[in-house]
């Protein structure tokens, strides 16, 4: 038997929204799906995490939306507020790495000019962002590829750590730097901050415990 649910939406495979569209509400159900797979979510908010029970009951109000991030997958966002998609071109990315139940995430990033066709000659950065204990990695699908972005990494978020590394470094080309880390051990969460790396160019952060 199929049921459908209709008050959850997704967006790919790495986010489910519950819109509110019922009157006066201060909490609805949210249905998560994957729990034969253990599939954990995480409230794009609070970073929280929740399994794959199917419903459960979230609060909401006039500023609360239920947005989850499903574990497993690594989102690039750009957080800075403009007047348009055009400023953003060169605005940096914070990476929100959502681990899955074996600590590991994966996703991709595409840039290109957003305007031409210049992509058919390679003039774009198609790359894949893998999450390891180890570390994270971001490689170039196509090396005969490139594009000369200005942006650059600001902040990776990672979300559902259960043993923090104690040492994180970045090496990018032939040049290695010390990174700095928060953790916030209220939600399992580690912030690497402004690790600087240029999204031009592969790299990899390297953790030591």
């Amino acid at each position: 038997m199929v049921v459908a649910i209709r008050a959850d939406l997704a967006q790919g495979e790495e986010l489910l929204i519950r819109p509110v569209v019922e009157p006066g509400v201060s909490s609805v159900r949210v249905y998560l799906p994957g729990k034969g797979a253990g599939a954990l979510w995480y409230d794009v908010d609070s970073y929280q995490p929740h399994a794959a029970n199917g419903y459960f009951t979230q609060d909401v109000n006039i500023a609360k939306i239920p947005v989850y991030q499903r574990g497993g997958t690594i989102i690039p966002r750009k957080e800075r507020v403009r007047r348009s998609s055009a400023l953003m071109a060169n605005d940096p990315y914070t990476f929100v790495v959502a681990l899955d139940a074996d600590n590991k995430a994966h996703g991709s990033l595409y840039i290109d000019d957003g305007e031409t066709y210049d992509h058919k000659n390679n003039k774009y950065i198609y790359a894949h962002i893998d999450y390891e204990p180890s570390g994270i990695t971001y490689s170039f699908v196509n090396e005969n590829a490139s594009y000369p972005t200005r942006s650059w990494v600001e902040r990776i978020v990672i979300a559902g750590i259960q043993a923090p590394p104690k040492t994180a470094k970045l090496v990018q080309g032939d040049k290695q730097t010390a990174l700095q880390m928060t953790l916030h051990k209220g939600n399992d969460v580690l912030v690497v901050r402004k690790p600087g790396a240029s999204m031009a160019q592969p790299w990899k952060i390297v953790f030591s415990y």
